[in-house]
């Protein structure tokens, strides 16, 4: 195994002995930071765009929008997201097809 695999192994089981210990946090911290990381990538796909229209010299980053997005993830949509599964997870043990049609029909509206 690389040095660069063995990082790698030992980064994730660090996360998911994280995830264990305490859940909601891990959660929250991984929701905040995959939506801070989205919004990153999105920023510099609309200026690519721009730019082609515009010719726009280079890349200015919101840091206000990553922020709030960042928060909402973290804050918000990362907890909801815990319960929500922990609720339909209980409550339907078994049936995933049951438990994938609940999740659509009210989550994700």
């Amino acid at each position: 195994m690389s040095s660069i695999s063995r990082i790698f192994t030992s980064i994730w089981q660090r996360y998911t002995q994280f995830v264990h210990r305490k859940p909601l946090i891990a959660k929250m911290a991984t929701t905040g930071t995959l939506m801070a990381g989205g919004d990153l990538i999105a920023q510099f796909i609309e200026q690519k765009i721009q730019t082609r229209e515009e010719r726009a010299p280079r890349f200015i980053w919101d840091g206000k929008r990553t922020g709030r997005l960042s928060l909402y993830g973290a804050g918000i949509l990362g907890p909801s997201l815990h319960y929500w599964y922990c609720i339909i997870l209980d409550d339907i043990i078994g049936d995933n097809k049951k438990c994938m049609g609940i999740d659509c029909l009210f989550f994700s509206c």
